[in-house]
């Protein structure tokens, strides 16, 4: 049993590895085609702008496996507050664009009855969980593929709302093998 998970560790640990080495790849390859390209403004911009995308993905990958470490060890807490959804969701949505229109992706969110938008809850951890389904939704669909967000509220009363929200995408999906797997520590298809 400790085997199995030092193996699953260290399988994470590559997978992590690799996962951080594609945008310092792009960072390092876009800086030098900036130098390269110093007196054609319009190029540089092009590129820093690449460079940026890149250091978003890589910062968010790092985010993922300092919330996946707080989750391991038990720190992981909820902090409820007062929290405005439209402005959650105009923030999460300008984020995603910036990461589809590299990839000529369409990104739409489609809201179904909302009438509830002052909540109270974790918006932090809920901002990093949407932004983590749809980061990998933008990672695996193809270009000019798309990518929605449905937010729907399933019940409203007294004691509160329920929201039902999902992702959806135009990406390769996932093998039935998988999905009978895919809660498991470090898996991956």
């Amino acid at each position: 049993m400790i085997y199995e998970g030092l193996e699953n560790d260290r399988r994470y640990v590559v997978n992590l590895f690799h996962e951080i080495r594609t945008p310092l790849t792009a960072i390092k390859g876009m800086t030098h085609l900036a130098q390269k390209e110093i007196n054609n403004p319009d190029k540089v911009i092009d590129y820093l702008t690449r460079i940026e995308t890149a250091t978003d993905y890589m910062l968010q990958l790092i985010n993922d496996v300092l919330f996946k470490s707080k989750a391991a060890s038990g720190l992981f807490s909820l902090n409820p507050e007062e929290f405005d959804l439209f402005q959650l969701l105009k923030s999460l949505k300008g984020m995603v664009e910036a990461l589809t229109s590299q990839k000529h992706q369409i990104f739409e969110i489609i809201y179904m009855g909302l009438s509830a938008n002052h909540l109270i809850g974790d918006h932090v951890k809920l901002y990093q969980i949407l932004l983590n389904l749809l980061t990998n939704a933008v990672k695996y669909t193809p270009i000019e593929g798309s990518i929605q967000l449905v937010v729907e509220q399933t019940c409203l009363t007294h004691e509160g709302v329920i929201l039902h929200l999902k992702v959806t995408d135009t990406g390769i999906g996932m093998s039935d093998s998988f999905m009978a797997k895919m809660f498991e520590p470090y898996t991956k298809e």
